[in-house]
């Protein structure tokens, strides 16, 4: 299996924070407007966007929970863009595996260092995927070696 490129693990994970934001925009828009005239002077505005922050960031980790957990190891981004979440030993990860993974990628600082530990390092391989074991593959190319690979009887 071939480790996925960085600029389609860039995409993906765009995706999938884009997925996650929305809902959390929508309802930021929606607290803002209906409380904010009732409190301006007891809460601040910025108070809304940090609340906005934090359920973006609780989204994208229930989301992509969830999603790595049922679709064996993909997200909306990697099922799109054509990647997928393996442990080393070329198994579908574990839910322990996906909370680390998850989790650590939710973290936006963790992402920064991240994106300069692989530019520096010169590796498709991330910070995340020592932490949770596991590797980002690029699905479409191995189903393509695959059948191309495969003895016919």
């Amino acid at each position: 299996m071939e480790i996925a490129r960085y600029e389609k693990r860039v995409i993906s994970y765009l995706i999938d924070l884009l997925v996650a934001f929305v809902p959390a925009l929508g309802l930021f828009i929606f607290l803002y407007f209906f409380f904010e005239p009732k409190l301006t002077t007891s809460i601040p505005s910025y108070f809304f966007a940090l609340a906005a922050e934090l359920l973006t960031y609780l989204f994208y980790v229930f989301l992509n929970f969830f999603f790595l957990v049922f679709s064996k190891g993909y997200t909306l981004g990697m099922l799109i863009i054509g990647t997928k979440v393996i442990h080393l030993s070329k198994r579908p990860p574990t839910v322990r595996e996906i909370f680390l993974r998850t989790i650590s990628i939710g973290l936006f600082p963790m992402v920064i260092v991240n994106v300069i530990y692989m530019l520096i390092v010169h590796t498709e391989k991330t910070i995340f995927d020592r932490i949770s074991e596991t590797i980002v593959v690029d699905a479409r190319l191995s189903r393509r070696l695959e059948g191309h690979y495969k003895v016919k009887k």
